[in-house]
């Protein structure tokens, strides 16, 4: 099991990946909110917001759909927070 900074440090990385792809695609955080289903009550750009600076953890459901928003698979996201990661510890 990880411990709460291990999960910390892989989720600041994991949230680092979303944005990195979101400005790839040159999608605005509300687009992506919007697009990855975040539109129920709550400002979806400040949802996002949340989530890209690591104050939201994000389930698996919600790393598919934002991954199908950004047009990549779960699986991109998961390498590119992996190649953050090994990034951070050298």
């Amino acid at each position: 099991n990880m411990t709460k900074q291990e999960k910390d440090t892989y989720l600041r990385c994991l949230v680092y990946a979303v944005k990195v792809y979101r400005l790839r695609r040159g999608m605005t955080q509300e687009q992506l909110a919007i697009s990855s289903g975040y539109v129920d009550g709550v400002a979806p750009r400040s949802t996002m917001s949340k989530i890209e600076r690591g104050k939201i953890d994000l389930t698996q459901s919600k790393i598919k759909d934002i991954s199908e928003a950004l047009g990549i698979t779960p699986i991109d996201l998961m390498l590119e927070a992996e190649r953050q990661l090994n990034n951070d510890h050298k």
